[in-house]
């Protein structure tokens, strides 16, 4: 019995999406036409190795080589990319300055408010806000190649002293 229907790149193996099949008719396993990339249907049966896997954990755990499915893990990180050259998860730094960027406008906007001009702040208030928004701004030029996790990031203090938790992104 099918369980999913998966999507390969096959040059790569990478698996690009895995669905549910609703019933009736089942399409073929093999190359699928007019795809922009040579993509390939496959069949997961529905078998022990499947058991407990959601679609999410089979494209982020699993990729197809010679045939067969192969188990590379979970990502050490979630800014670790896979290399299908090399067959092993690569730290992304590009990945990881998205992410810090997120965080740092998200904290951005949490003090947007301090720098309107109908806020309720002293003027000494605005420009203590205005220097830790600077400080946001600067997070990402200092950040190094062995800064490989949001917690590992020298974040300013607010000005009202309050501890902001980092997004999981």
């Amino acid at each position: 019995m099918i369980k999913f229907l998966a999507e390969v790149d096959v040059p790569t193996g990478v698996i690009s999406s895995v669905y549910t099949h609703a019933g009736g008719f089942i399409p073929p396993e093999g190359v699928i036409p007019n795809t922009s990339s040579l993509k390939e249907l496959v069949h997961i049966l529905d078998t022990e190795e499947w058991d407990g896997k959601d679609t999410s954990t089979i494209i982020k755990e699993y990729y197809r080589k010679d045939g067969a499915w192969v188990h590379r893990g979970p990502p050490p990180t979630k800014h670790y990319v896979w290399n299908s050259t090399s067959e092993e998860w690569e730290y992304s730094n590009a990945t990881f300055l998205a992410t810090l960027r997120k965080e740092r406008n998200r904290r951005l906007t949490l003090c947007d408010w301090t720098q309107s001009p109908d806020s309720p702040l002293s003027e000494a208030e605005v420009a203590n806000w205005k220097a830790y928004r600077e400080s946001l701004r600067n997070v990402p030029a200092n950040i190094t190649n062995e800064t490989q996790a949001l917690e590992a990031v020298s974040w300013p203090t607010p000005p009202n002293g309050e501890t902001i938790e980092i997004w999981n992104w």
